[in-house]
């Protein structure tokens, strides 16, 4: 038997997620904060500090446990992952670099001699490194085909969601930094605004850091850039990689599938994410609610405070547990207003 858990994907998707998603299939994750939890998302909130709306930089950046073992070339996926943390996905090249360097050492001590800058403790460190050398070479070796695949997967992806962005198929938003000018000074600010199609250029985006763009002092112009899930989902709703049919049955949030799956194909059953709660009903309640309490002045200061009474009173009015990422969505323009 085997176990599936329904999740709740964020509202919008950082680039590289969203190109991971094309390649893969892989569903962008919640950026939560301690001040937040773990269940809200911080990647659109104005208010947190811009450091954070920034992508995480995954240093593994293999780390797709979903779709490894379909690309996995002449290698099971243990040894592959240990080969992956071992070698940090060092690069064949570098570590041969890093060899010759070691090796550079220790033939001047060769014809120098033991010194007090080379002591024969720091002399068997450089050829440990150089034993550590050749097992990462073997090792990264072993993994390379594998992670050739990936790279091919995750290029293409990327050449798809570049031509809908800069064609105006797939729209996106993010953190526009620009200067003001005053009277006798420049201010740089920020402000989350639409990219539009004429600020594309491949060249220009830092994919890991989902930035675009470069200023004159080699800062990003745009930071934090994003498009909406469910569009890239209406334009993209089959990962590249090929996928699984199963016939499942559902237990609350859980799926559970036995048996062997009855076809391979590319996922023409997959679902197109959750419906809205009551069709779309209690979104509109309680946004009209809190925010004709917001024009009362009848709203606590905190959006975390506002989250938990609009998750109270949800639960109240419609019998329905709604989550602080949904609710954050839910109350994404009643946020925006309050803090202009």
């Amino acid at each position: 038997m085997r176990f599936f858990v329904e999740i709740e994907p964020p509202e919008t998707a950082y680039i590289h997620e969203a190109a991971q998603w094309i390649a893969f299939g892989k569903v962008p994750e919640f950026y939560s904060s301690p001040e937040w939890g773990e269940e809200f998302d911080i990647r659109g909130d104005e208010s947190a500090e811009l450091e954070f709306l920034k992508a995480a930089v995954d240093v593994d950046y293999h780390n797709l446990p979903g779709a490894i073992p379909e690309v996995l070339s002449g290698i099971d996926l243990q040894t592959f992952q240990e080969a992956l943390g071992t070698t940090l996905g060092t690069e064949i090249e570098e570590i041969k670099r890093q060899r010759q360097n070691y090796e550079n050492m220790l033939g001047i001590i060769d014809e120098r001699g033991s010194t007090p800058e080379f002591s024969e403790v720091r002399i068997q460190m450089l050829r440990e490194n150089l034993a550590r050398c050749d097992r990462e070479m073997d090792l990264a070796k072993a993994i390379q085909p594998t992670i050739e695949t990936i790279l091919s997967y995750e290029e293409r992806a990327k050449a798809k969601l570049f031509y809908a962005l800069s064609a105006g198929e797939l729209d996106a938003i993010g953190w526009h930094r620009f200067t003001q000018k005053d009277d006798n000074s420049e201010t740089v600010r920020w402000e989350e605004r639409s990219v539009t199609t004429s600020h594309w250029r491949m060249s220009e985006i830092d994919w890991q850091r989902a930035n675009l763009g470069k200023r004159e002092d080699s800062s990003p112009s745009w930071v934090a850039v994003r498009v909406n899930f469910q569009e890239l989902l209406a334009l993209f709703p089959q990962p590249d990689l090929p996928g699984e049919n199963l016939t499942v049955s559902r237990y609350g949030r859980t799926l559970t599938h036995i048996g062997a799956p009855k076809s391979r194909g590319t996922g023409e059953n997959r679902g197109k994410g959750r419906p809205l709660k009551g069709g779309g009903a209690v979104k509109t309640a309680v946004l009209n609610h809190f925010s004709k309490r917001h024009a009362a002045s009848d709203l606590p200061e905190k959006k975390e405070a506002i989250i938990e009474e609009a998750r109270a009173w949800a639960q109240d009015l419609f019998g329905e547990d709604l989550s602080r990422a949904t609710l954050q969505r839910y109350l994404k323009p009643l946020f925006s207003k309050m803090t202009k």
